[in-house]
């Protein structure tokens, strides 16, 4: 499945929002006969969750500020962005600090084995020494980068919202300066208390 832009998915939401749910049942009396006009329904919470799927998150981003506000910088319907949620690390959008990371780890790890050659190389030491030194280097380096791998692995999302299953509040704006977990732990988005070290409970 291809993923949206900004505008196709917004798009989405408004045609979401001018037809009537599949599940609803017909009205026993017809609203133009009556009188009245039928408001349309709003989007589902699992309609919305599918398109934001879809959506394509910005590649790399320095602050989450730009996801704050009513209208937000994205340019996303600020209930695809309630509705969306990080897998994991790997996942669009990556944060410049996990870029610097590998850019680190690249840049750093083959000029460390220069040195070390060099050092000791440089120093008459045995052959048998030097090897047993770059195996050494080499085995921390792997193990690093597992490290690393695995982590970026994991589901970020609090075990309690994942056990809760509670509808999001796709309806809340997020605003600079207001945690959206307060003091005892209660997500706004989630509506699910996490626990007190959660940080990011989506």
């Amino acid at each position: 499945m291809q993923a949206q832009d900004p505008s196709t998915a917004s798009q989405d939401v408004a045609t979401l929002q001018s037809c009537p749910d599949s599940h609803e049942r017909p009205a026993a009396t017809d609203p133009e006969a009556a009188g009245e006009v039928a408001a349309p329904a709003s989007p589902s919470a699992k309609q919305l969750a599918a398109l934001a799927r879809q959506m394509r998150m910005p590649l790399c981003i320095a602050s989450h500020r730009r996801f704050f506000g009513a209208a937000p910088a994205t340019g996303f319907d600020r209930r695809l962005l309630n509705a969306w949620f990080r897998r994991n690390g790997f996942q669009r959008p990556w944060h410049v600090y996990t870029i610097l990371h590998g850019a680190a780890w690249l840049v750093l790890a083959p000029p460390l084995f220069c040195t070390v050659q060099a050092q000791l190389a440089g120093g008459g030491a045995p052959p048998p020494l030097v090897a047993a030194a770059h195996a050494c280097l080499a085995t921390l380096a792997a193990a690093g980068l597992a490290a690393s791998v695995a982590a970026m692995t994991i589901d970020p999302q609090d075990p309690a919202v994942a056990r809760a299953r509670e509808p999001r509040n796709l309806d809340y704006v997020k605003t600079v300066g207001i945690p959206v977990i307060d003091a005892g732990g209660f997500c706004a988005v989630c509506c699910v208390v996490v626990d007190s070290r959660t940080r990011h409970c989506k």
